[in-house]
């Protein structure tokens, strides 16, 4: 029998995910972000305002920071502003949906993964 794993009554605030990219010529391209959780309530709210923004602007609200990774012409580490999101965003147009895409998957996995255990006792 494995040990239980205990589950927080709030969620922690931020959670870790590996986001792949498709790059052209390098398959395992991926970086590390640190996400923003929302309650149900809230990732409705969020979604309904997705026609209002950019994928920018909607993608800042749930992106804490990049964890490395990017890098500028230079080979240079940039550091995660909503600024610099926009200008990656802009350069390569596909990762805004890979980043929505791993973003909903790890909330709705979750809450699926945890509502699917059996109650103890």
């Amino acid at each position: 029998c494995g040990a239980l794993m205990s589950l927080r009554i709030v969620p922690s605030p931020t959670f870790r995910a590996r986001v792949a990219f498709t790059v052209p010529g390098e398959p395992d391209a991926a970086i590390e972000f640190s996400f923003r959780h929302k309650s149900p309530a809230a990732l409705l709210a969020w979604h309904e305002t997705f026609g209002a923004k950019s994928s920018a602007e909607a993608l800042a609200e749930v992106i804490d920071k990049w964890l490395g990774g990017v890098i500028d012409e230079h080979g240079d580490e940039v550091p995660y502003t909503p600024e610099n999101l926009a200008l990656f965003l802009a350069a390569h147009a596909p990762r805004a949906e890979e980043l929505l895409e791993t973003y909903l998957r790890e909330v709705y996995e979750s809450r699926r993964k945890n509502s699917a255990r059996r109650p103890v006792g």
